[in-house]
């Protein structure tokens, strides 16, 4: 009796987990569990319950869902506290209408009472987006595929570099740029805000691109890792936003003209050219492959916490 308890204690602490998109058949709800007969320290790829504290599972958890909750907040407040603007100088007009105003609006004393509200939101959002951004490298960090980990690296770099450069476009928001303008004496050629929102939305508008790419084509971490089964209809849609709806509203908001609400362009401007709303919809069509990108990182996060206890 004791020689059958010893075998089974040794076979149980040789029930090694590990994760599921180290499985070798997909889909099969037995392969979360693999036993190793023999040394117990034998390294099994993929597995590490010793996790950075900014890259834990549980803390890219939060940050996922602190970032669709920080800016969808930043949005729906902004838009809510932008409607009890009074009507201003330079012919501004009363409330906030995505189809007049600039995004950016949100964050001036010109178009809305409580500017802050928006511009912490969407710095938060940044400092919750960072981490999911370099998690999306460490995915990889057992791929195999040289050209794969260079794709994720870059889609990490662009996301970081995307985020950071939004953080400063809420920082540096209209009227902190009008006062570094003034401070500078550069107001009649540099516009600091513009700048980094220009950046956020490129290097913004190339990861998702990036992201696409890596999730479409099979045999990568991020496919294997987030779904077994991608239906076809969810990579038609997911391949129209990033490839054809974001470049299409980056096109025509670049090619419109950059007037203000001071100059009543809807008066003479065809709706084609309006820049607020090409704006609007390319904020929005950026939303959602960040949002699916958080989205389907839940998944493998929360078999990996699984995975780990």
């Amino acid at each position: 009796m004791n020689t059958l308890r010893v075998k089974n204690e040794v076979k149980k602490s040789t029930l090694i987990k590990i994760p599921f998109w180290e499985r070798k058949t997909r889909g099969s709800k037995d392969a979360d569990k693999k036993i190793m007969h023999g040394n117990t320290n034998d390294k099994i790829i993929g597995y590490n319950k010793s996790y950075p504290l900014l890259l834990s599972p549980s803390f890219i958890k939060i940050c996922s869902l602190g970032t669709m909750i920080a800016w969808s907040s930043a949005l729906l407040l902004g838009i809510i506290i932008g409607q009890f603007d009074q009507t201003g100088p330079n012919n501004d007009l009363a409330g906030f209408n995505p189809l007049l105003d600039y995004v950016s609006n949100l964050g001036s004393f010109e178009f809305t009472p409580i500017p802050i509200a928006f511009n912490f939101s969407m710095m938060l959002t940044c400092l919750f987006s960072i981490p999911v951004s370099v998690y999306t490298r460490k995915m990889f960090n057992e791929e195999k595929n040289v050209f794969w980990k260079i794709f994720a690296s870059c889609l990490s770099i662009f996301l970081i570099i995307g985020f950071t450069t939004l953080f400063f476009a809420g920082f540096v928001n209209l009227d902190v740029s009008e006062i570094l303008n003034v401070l500078t004496n550069t107001s009649s050629f540099i516009d600091y805000h513009s700048i980094f929102s220009n950046l956020s939305f490129a290097f913004l508008g190339g990861s998702s691109i990036l992201l696409t790419v890596l999730y479409l084509f099979p045999g990568n971490y991020l496919f294997l890792s987030t779904e077994v089964r991608f239906p076809i209809l969810s990579k038609i849609l997911l391949i129209i936003n990033t490839c054809i709806l974001t470049p299409l509203f980056v096109i025509f908001m670049a090619s419109s003209p950059g007037a203000k609400c001071s100059d009543r362009f809807w008066i003479y401007l065809p709706f084609w050219k309006w820049a607020p709303m090409w704006e609007w919809l390319t904020v929005l069509s950026l939303t959602v492959t960040i949002f699916w990108l958080c989205i389907k990182l839940l998944k493998p996060l929360n078999r990996e916490l699984q995975l780990g206890k």
